[in-house]
């Protein structure tokens, strides 16, 4: 019990951290985005996301990014 009021209380806490899309969708798993410049990397294991415009992350930009390490 005590876990699960830990859990709610964080994601609570973290809501505001992103902007919510007035369409959202949320997406599980390790995804990364890379910027335009390829020095912009930004990766998360929970993702919010506009669904009209979809999800611009991808599990295959994290394998590049390990791929050149």
């Amino acid at each position: 019990m005590k876990q699960l009021i830990l859990v709610l209380s964080t994601l609570i806490l973290l809501v505001g951290c992103s902007s919510i899309p007035s369409n959202p969708a949320v997406s599980f798993g390790k995804k990364c985005e890379v910027g335009a410049d390829g020095t912009t990397v930004v990766s998360s294991h929970v993702w919010v996301y506009d669904k009209t415009r979809g999800l611009t992350a991808s599990e295959e930009s994290c394998n590049n990014i390990d791929n050149k390490k």
